[in-house]
């Protein structure tokens, strides 16, 4: 296990990076990828659907 800690004394700030506090912050970014990429797609096919009449 490795832990990385972090001080700014002049910022009064320190913190301890640690692997499972990065791997749950990806977790995080990967739902909220997800979640865009699905909306996304909703919308494209809403999207196609609507002016599908202009292809014809």
């Amino acid at each position: 296990m490795v832990s990385l800690n972090v001080e700014d004394v002049e910022a009064e700030i320190n913190e301890v990076i640690t692997y499972q506090g990065t791997l749950d912050t990806i977790k995080g970014m990967n739902t909220y990828m997800n979640t865009g990429f699905i909306i996304f797609i909703a919308f494209f096919y809403y999207w196609v659907w609507r002016f599908m009449d202009f292809i014809e």
